[in-house]
């Protein structure tokens, strides 16, 4: 099963849930501004962001996220065992 969200994604959810600016944050990561934007866009930074300072600044679990960065994915279901499945999609599809 594969995460929705990149690890972008999630930091930007927290930076806003926070409210924490972009350039706090980026400041944390040890990114500009601009590649920090651009980090919670794609997931994808020039350099790897100090995730444990953004981390404690957004209120997420550092342990956590570094396992997140380190390629973790939920457990495989086994949904043969369940007598109705269905998937629910949200968004522009």
């Amino acid at each position: 099963m594969n995460l929705e969200d990149h690890l972008g994604d999630i930091f930007g959810k927290a930076r806003s849930m926070a409210g924490v600016s972009v350039e706090a944050a980026a400041h944390a990561a040890r990114l500009s501004a601009a590649d920090y934007a651009a980090f919670e866009q794609s997931g994808e930074a020039p350099t790897r962001p100090n995730l444990a300072a953004l981390a404690t600044l957004t209120g997420l679990n550092p342990e956590k996220l570094a396992r997140i960065a380190a390629g973790w994915m939920p457990a495989a279901k086994e949904h043969s065992l369940w007598r109705k499945f269905r998937v629910l999609v949200s968004g522009n599809g």
